[in-house]
């Protein structure tokens, strides 16, 4: 069942959700709803950092930790495709001692072939 919630911002908020919206051709509500989701969903030591950032208006700081989770978030999708293909047998199987060059290699293709595939934002 979906709820109602309201929440007041300023101008300068309401019209950076309002851009996120039109570029990614989403709701305003449905921006609003993932962010709470993503924000909801870390620790709270994560959280206030993030305040504390966007409060100091810190983009430095920002962008630095925006690298930095996004190659976290790299590694993490280039481990679980390693991953998946392993135990698919993709290589050989989990007997035939694949080389972690072919599994580069092949991580890098699909990456590629993925980015490929990302509509334009």
């Amino acid at each position: 069942m979906a709820v109602t919630l309201s929440a007041n911002v300023d101008d300068q908020m309401a019209l950076k959700v309002r851009s996120v919206a039109e570029k990614e051709h989403r709701s305003v509500s449905n921006v609003v709803s993932s962010a709470l989701a993503v924000f909801t969903g870390l620790p709270k030591d994560v959280r206030d950092t993030l305040l504390e950032l966007q409060s100091h208006q810190d983009v430095n700081g920002i962008r630095r930790l925006s690298r930095e989770m996004m190659a976290a978030v790299s590694r993490l999708r280039l481990e679980t495709a390693t991953e998946r293909l392993t135990a698919e047998g993709v290589f050989g199987g989990p007997d035939a001692g694949a080389e972690e060059i072919d599994l580069m290699e092949e991580a890098t293709r699909l990456s590629e072939a993925a980015g490929r595939a990302k509509p334009d934002r």
